[in-house]
């Protein structure tokens, strides 16, 4: 039997936007995010309780290497999500099992996380752009069913597009969406070639950019220790919410005309804050 692999990517950033390509052909008229002004309906809390969970378990996962990762549950889930779109049966089960929403059917989860990505992409105060993108290889595109293209478009609205997989043009051209999705943040998703039995891309940028409520000033930036490495570090004397609990000290620092925060946590042993200490 042949095996056929489909990618789920999930590109993380702090930064985003959107580029038209020229080696692919748009399947649907999806530009690659939400563009209703609906106002997004309650998270349920199983979703909250699940982007948590899979929070700890990847900064688990990812401190094993040894060095400094960034990782975003949301933009995980929505890239599998949009992939579990097209599975059933055992595959399904494991596929909401590993996005730790077993328990939950797929119309509660794709309403869930739409109200999700409407909650980020309607942030005042703050630039959070969010974008989705399908690429299916053009010989496997009439293999794709209209019923997993049509539940994305609704959901997730990914800008869903066919080409060419063995020409040159359309490694750039995914890897030209990823990038100004991100700011030029990230230049490459991809590599090439692409293997053979790829058939297709799903990818999930995040974007965040937001102006400090109080600003930090470039001239109280100092050379500092931080662990055994000399570090830029920006200063700045002000009152902020802080508390201490045992061996973890925790600082908000809150974002100009916004309801967003960054909540900073400094274990004293070094190791990572998981999600249930932060809420």
């Amino acid at each position: 039997m042949k095996k056929f692999f489909i990618y789920s990517l999930s590109v993380l950033l702090l930064q985003g936007c959107m580029v038209a390509a020229k080696p692919y052909t748009p399947l649907l008229d999806g530009v690659g995010y939400l563009t209703t002004k609906d106002k997004p309906t309650d998270i349920p809390d199983t979703i909250k309780e699940s982007l948590m969970t899979l929070t700890d378990e990847m900064i688990d996962h990812f401190i094993l290497e040894n060095k400094n990762v960034f990782v975003s549950a949301p933009s995980l889930v929505l890239a599998l999500a949009m992939t579990a779109q097209g599975a059933k049966d055992n595959t399904l089960d494991q596929m909401m099992n590993s996005m730790k929403l077993s328990d939950l059917s797929m119309d509660v989860v794709n309403e869930g996380l739409r109200a999700l990505q409407l909650s980020m992409i309607q942030k005042k105060g703050i630039e959070f752009h969010l974008t989705n993108s399908i690429w299916i290889r053009d010989t496997f595109k009439q293999r794709v069913l209209a019923s997993f293209l049509e539940a994305n478009k609704t959901y997730y609205a990914p800008m869903i597009a066919s080409g060419d997989f063995n020409d040159p043009a359309m490694v750039d051209a995914i890897n030209d969406w990823v990038s100004v999705a991100t700011r030029k943040k990230i230049k490459t998703a991809i590599d090439e070639p692409i293997h053979p039995l790829t058939q297709m891309f799903l990818i999930n940028t995040l974007y965040f950019k937001g102006d400090w409520l109080i600003p930090f000033d470039k001239a109280n930036t100092v050379k500092d220790m931080f662990g055994a490495h000399s570090v830029d570090m920006m200063a700045i004397v002000e009152n902020y919410l802080y508390t201490k609990q045992d061996s973890t000290q925790y600082i908000a620092l809150p974002y100009k005309d916004s309801d967003v925060v960054m909540v900073i946590a400094l274990r004293q042993d070094g190791k990572p804050t998981s999600m249930s200490q932060l809420v």
